[in-house]
Formats: C-alpha cells, structure tokens, sequence
C-alpha cells in the first residue's frame, strides 16, 4: 500500500506528503488533572512521552483536537508558548467553554477541526480551567517551515 498523496481535514487545510519533509504528530495532554500542561509525544524513555517542542526550521499544523474524558464544566484553551507548561507569555489560539457536566455526554467531549500553527522553539500548551479532570489528544502535521 502506497502512502496518501494528500493529509487534510474539513479546515481546508492540506498538505502534499512528502517523504523526509512531512510528518503526522500525535499528541495527548500530560495530565487528566486540569491546570496547564504541555501535549506531549511519544518518547523512548518515557511511556508518558515528553513534552512537544516544534523542533528548528520545522513548523507545527495542529488539524484535530478531541476531548476523550471530562468530569465537569470547565473552560479550555490551546496555547503557544516558549515555555512549557504555563499561559505565562503564550498567545492563545483557541478557547471553548464545556457546558455539559456529564462525562459520558457526547456535547461533553469538544471536538475541533482545525489548523493552529505552532513555529520552531513552541510548545502546544493546554490549559483547563477550574480544576477539572480532562483528558485531551490531537493530531497534525509537521514539516519543513
């Protein structure tokens, strides 16, 4: 089976793949405890994976995020951020209100179709507000900037 020539979601945004230059980045908050934590990606050394920092000259398409576990209303937002796991000096790029306190309610559980950029040297900073446990996963592509 041949790779896909294109990678998109319903955004518009699309991506030709290209071998050595794009990558598909998975990646899941750091903890399910609220407050704010950098996504994290896989790691060798960890099974909780390390935080993701867009590495130099390479540039970040995030193009899903899906809330897989909420226990409560909270607030939430994505982050970019040189500095990991803080809003300190970020710039946010999406923010959505839960109101559903029903864990198992599908309106509980946020799902964005979009297309945040992140650049070389930021971090994916995800921040929950009000304490509440969540737990979130996302995806999207990195390439050449």
């Amino acid at each position: 089976m041949t790779e896909p020539n294109v990678l998109g979601n319903i955004s518009g945004a699309k991506f030709i793949w290209e071998n050595g230059n794009t990558e598909v980045i998975n990646l899941w908050s750091a903890d399910d405890y609220g407050g704010t934590k950098s996504m994290h990606s896989p790691s060798a050394t960890t099974t909780t994976g390390a935080d993701y920092q867009v590495p130099v000259s390479r540039v970040y398409y995030m193009l899903g995020l899906y809330k897989i576990w909420g226990n409560s209303t909270d607030d939430n937002q994505v982050l970019k951020n040189t500095t990991t796991d803080t809003t300190t000096g970020g710039t946010t790029l999406w923010r959505a209100y839960n109101t559903s306190s029903d864990a198992s309610d599908p309106l509980s559980r946020n799902f964005v179709n979009g297309y945040l950029k992140f650049v070389a040297g930021e971090f994916v900073v995800m921040d929950t507000f009000n304490g509440s446990d969540s737990f979130w996963n996302a995806w999207g592509v990195e390439c050449d900037a």
